[in-house]
This record gives structure tokens, C-alpha cells and sequence, in this order.
């Protein structure tokens, strides 16, 4: 199954998504345009790279006292569609952060990272990086590591294309947080 695979339906609900996500554990479902989005697991490599960047993240985040996620939480966008970046980060001023609570987490992290995976199409990805911007993401990055190059998606709306072994801030979002793909990718 690609993951530009599309299941046409009725509009699902958050409640519906949630009984599919926990029906069907080993599958990702994301919720754009009232469409339901089906993905499979990502495959060896993609996944290690997932889990290198998640760690990267979290030793950022416990120094500096944010949350961060991985690609089984949903963020419910203010646009109605529910997405899951692979790694995403809360700062202490989001309106989510420090709350334990049993729901989907309303508004786009404050910052995210996106890995391509061999299923996904960099337009697909460069389109949901947009639409992360749009819906207040206010730092999205996104490695394509088959093309050898990142992207910074930034609340100005501007974009750069970094190549792989350019170092990648946080910029003022994740002050003093960086990393290299071409070091993350050995």
C-alpha cells in the first residue's frame, strides 16, 4: 500500500479514528480533506531513521523543557484534518503542552520533522509540509535521504533547501538545537 493509498469514505469522525488507529495497530491513519489515509508501516531503514531523529529531538527537549512526540500522535489541525508527523515537539507555551489528557492534540506542533519513506512522493510531502505551515506549525523540516537533501518549512511561509551535509537549526523555534542528516544517516 503506498502511502498516497486513499480510502474513500464518509467523513470520519475523531472518535472513529481513534477506534480505527486502535483496531488496527500495525497502520497509521491520518484524516485530510475528510478522506481517510491508510499507511503501512514504514519499512527497516525508514523506521531506524524515524527512531534516530525522535532521540536526536528528545535530548533536545529534556534540556529544555518541551515535549516531544512520535508518529502515533494526531494533531487535529485547525483545517479539520488530522495528521501525524514523525517526530513532532510541543513548547512550553502551546496550548496542549504539560496536559494529560486522552484526546487528540489540537494544533500543529510547534515544531516537526518528516522523514521520507520509499512509499511516500516528495510532492505528497511537500504539500503536507505547506499545510503543517499553514495551520501553525511554526518550524517543519522534512529529510529525503533517497534525494540527499532537507527542506525548512518556516510561519513565514519561505522554504530552504539545505543539501545533506548542511548542519539544521532550530532556529529561534528550538534555540541551540541542530543536527547534520548526512551524520544521522550512516
Amino acid at each position: 500500500m503506498s502511502d498516497a493509498d486513499h480510502v474513500k469514505t464518509a467523513y470520519v469522525t475523531d472518535e472513529e479514528l481513534a477506534r480505527l488507529s486502535s483496531l488496527h495497530s500495525g497502520y497509521r491513519f491520518e484524516r485530510v480533506k475528510g478522506e481517510l489515509i491508510v499507511r503501512a508501516p514504514v519499512k527497516k531503514y525508514s523506521g531506524y531513521l524515524e527512531s534516530e531523529y525522535l532521540g536526536i529531538v528528545r535530548e533536545w527537549s529534556k534540556k529544555n523543557n518541551a515535549e516531544v512526540y512520535g508518529s502515533s500522535a494526531g494533531f487535529k489541525l485547525p483545517n479539520g484534518d488530522m495528521r501525524s508527523p514523525d517526530v513532532a515537539v510541543l513548547l512550553p507555551n502551546h496550548p496542549f503542552y504539560g496536559k494529560k489528557v486522552e484526546e487528540f492534540i489540537q494544533g500543529a506542533p510547534d515544531f516537526l520533522i518528516e522523514i521520507r519513506s520509499d512509499s511516500d512522493s516528495l510532492s505528497a510531502l511537500k504539500e503536507k509540509m505547506a499545510e503543517w505551515v499553514e495551520n501553525g506549525c511554526r518550524l517543519a523540516v522534512l529529510i529525503d535521504h533517497f534525494n540527499r537533501n532537507g527542506y525548512v518549512y518556516r510561519a513565514d511561509g519561505s522554504v530552504t533547501e539545505y543539501p545533506y551535509e548542511a548542519t539544521i537549526t532550530g532556529e529561534e523555534v528550538l534555540a541551540g538545537f541542530s543536527f547534520c542528516p548526512a551524520e544521522v544517516d550512516r
